[in-house]
């Protein structure tokens, strides 16, 4: 009886497993098709800079500001992360 109910968890485990690996894919699947738009659109940026500036300093700039940009979002996952620290 014992060895039944193991059993029947370690199913339950194993189907729970593949749910979730079939969503991880999903999801690293929407991120790299995302992380390519964003690419993209960071060229289309660029491209369109060029009108205005010389195309080094467009990609320059559009560099600078994403990477300002990811500065302020990892400041702020930062403080999060250590007030929820503290919270603990």
């Amino acid at each position: 009886m014992v060895r039944d109910e193991i059993e029947l968890l370690i199913q339950g485990i194993r189907e729970r497993v593949r749910a979730v690996r079939g969503a991880v894919f999903t999801i690293a699947i929407g991120v790299v098709v995302s992380f390519t738009a964003f690419l993209s659109l960071c060229a289309a940026l660029i491209i369109g800079l060029i009108s205005y500036m010389t195309p080094a300093i467009a990609a320059l700039f559009t560099g600078t500001v994403l990477a300002l940009i990811g500065v302020v979002i990892v400041f702020i996952g930062y403080r999060q992360l250590k007030k929820s620290i503290r919270n603990t």
